[in-house]
């Protein structure tokens, strides 16, 4: 199975070999009042397409494929922080001929970011359109902005969604869980089965010191590492660690209700920047080498 690398879809998911283009007038003129109705501060550009963004940051980052393999290589990428936005839309000649399915929502790192592309002039040209923002941007300005996209009119609603909720809310819809089943961990075994791991602590800008790069489970060698926090377990650096013990998940971040609660009494939100999500983590019962103290 090829790795799908969310770094590498983000950056190259869309881009065509046919020339870059400005959207015509009446686009630029809807996108720029949308943005500019609910962000008056947000800069945008139109030499390449139309480029709007405001609350960006930089961002360095280890690449995570969806089926949690790792990089042990870090890259800086530019991105919205949690209440931020980055909008690129452009017409481009031809037709999509690109591997990704669109429309669709990828869930990245930091922030989630919709790709898609909408034919133009009867097919001839395409608009790619990539919206990436943060887990608390605002909600008038998020919706505006899905409206005045090409092709919005057209987009089909997923299953529950309204017209106040865009199609791409809906373009990834995540899995319901139901009291009473055990789901299959990012380890690809069910949650809270008993599991060895063997790999090395990732060493790299904000990683801490309690990430393992998983090179072995269960003394099966893995095609490609993957990741995963230990709960309970400093790990030493550049050093080959073997644990016993299991998967389990948690949510972390803040809740939307928290944010719509504190809009009500009249305050503001403080959010982490991790945004509201499952988080996978490993439970160490028994470190056979490598490490020795477990956290209660």
């Amino acid at each position: 199975m090829k790795t799908l690398i969310l770094a590498a879809l983000a950056i190259l998911v869309l881009v065509g070999i046919g020339a870059v283009g400005t959207p015509p007038d009446d686009l630029v003129e809807r996108l720029t009042d949308a943005v500019r109705k609910h962000c008056p501060d947000a800069s945008i550009d139109l030499n390449e397409g139309f480029a709007a963004m405001h609350g960006t940051m930089v961002y360095t980052i280890h690449s995570v494929s969806k089926t949690g393999e790792v990089s042990e290589r870090t890259y800086q990428r530019k991105g919205p922080n949690y209440k931020g936005f980055m909008l690129n839309v452009s017409l481009r000649d031809g037709k999509y001929e690109g591997a990704a399915a669109t429309p669709q929502t990828l869930h990245e790192h930091y922030f989630a970011t919709f790709v898609d592309a909408v034919p133009a002039d009867e097919g001839q040209k395409y608009y790619e359109i990539r919206f990436s923002f943060g887990s608390q941007i605002d909600p008038g300005l998020k919706d505006a902005i899905f409206a005045a996209l090409p092709g919005h009119a057209s987009r089909k609603l997923g299953a529950g969604a309204t017209q106040a909720q865009p199609a791409a809310d809906h373009a990834d819809k995540p899995p319901v869980l139901k009291t009473g089943i055990v789901p299959i961990g990012s380890l690809g075994h069910p949650l809270g089965s008993y599991l060895t791991l063997e790999g090395k602590r990732a060493d790299g800008f904000k990683t801490g010191v309690r990430t393992l790069i998983v090179e072995k489970i269960n003394g099966v060698a893995l095609d490609k590492p993957r990741a995963i926090w230990v709960d309970n377990l400093d790990l030493p650096g550049e050093t080959h660690v073997i644990l016993k013990g299991y998967e389990s998940i948690r949510m972390i971040g803040s809740p939307n209700a928290y944010v719509e609660a504190m809009k009500e009494l009249g305050k503001e939100a403080l959010m982490p920047q991790a945004g509201w999500q499952v988080q996978c983590f490993f439970v160490a019962l028994r470190p056979e080498k490598g490490a020795s103290t477990i956290s209660p």
